[in-house]
């Protein structure tokens, strides 16, 4: 936030209209873009996707694409200081890209070590619960009905949800991650997704 407030003071006095207001709605979105991400980390804890969710709002890849493109449309009437807070602004945007990867490379090692000791726990009690009802339940060993419904069904369908939790678990682990993986796929000023360029802004041409 200090390097866009640095860049919108350093053109504050400039005589070209069109760059000053083009920099200044450019630098307030950025400030408040990253002043609700700062907001929504202030509760938040290391493992957590509140994390992670908060890297993925701050979209750093569309504004290196606006900061390049105002200092190229104004090349020619910028200040040696302005050319360089432009330059520092740039720098520190881009510093953004390894640093939410080193967030999100974090966060899948942190839900990956979760994954490993809930299938375990719950892959020992699938493991205990489905031969002993193979060998010690029949038919005959819960008679009546609860809800209209038979006992034997209850426990039945009591079992097959434990056998399947470790696969449940599984997969919903699973696509969590392969979810955060595919929207983070760009790194640095790339922008892999063309969703990345639909916001609409007032001065483009």
């Amino acid at each position: 936030m200090n390097n866009a407030e640095t860049l919108n003071d350093a053109v504050a006095d400039t005589t070209n209209d069109e760059l000053r207001e083009r920099t200044t709605q450019f630098t307030e979105g950025l400030v408040n873009n990253a002043t609700t991400v700062s907001e929504s980390l202030e509760d938040a804890q290391f493992g957590q996707f509140d994390v992670v969710q908060a890297a993925l709002d701050y979209n750093y890849a569309w504004k290196i694409y606006q900061v390049r493109r105002l200092r190229k449309d104004h090349g020619t009437d910028l200040t040696d200081d302005q050319r360089e807070a432009f330059e520092d602004l740039e720098e520190s945007l881009i510093s953004f890209g390894p640093a939410r990867e080193h967030i999100k490379t974090l966060y899948f090692q942190w839900q990956l070590v979760n994954l490993s000791r809930q299938i375990i726990y719950i892959g020992i009690l699938a493991f205990a619960v489905a031969p002993g009802t193979a060998l010690f339940i029949d038919a005959g060993s819960f008679p009546g009905t609860t809800f209209g419904v038979d006992n034997m069904t209850w426990i039945i369908s009591g079992v097959f949800t434990i056998v399947t939790l470790p696969v449940l678990l599984l997969a919903s682990y699973t696509l969590r991650l392969a979810t955060i993986a595919k929207r983070t796929l760009a790194i640095g000023p790339f922008i892999l997704r063309s969703s990345s360029r639909t916001e609409d802004i007032e001065w483009q041409d």
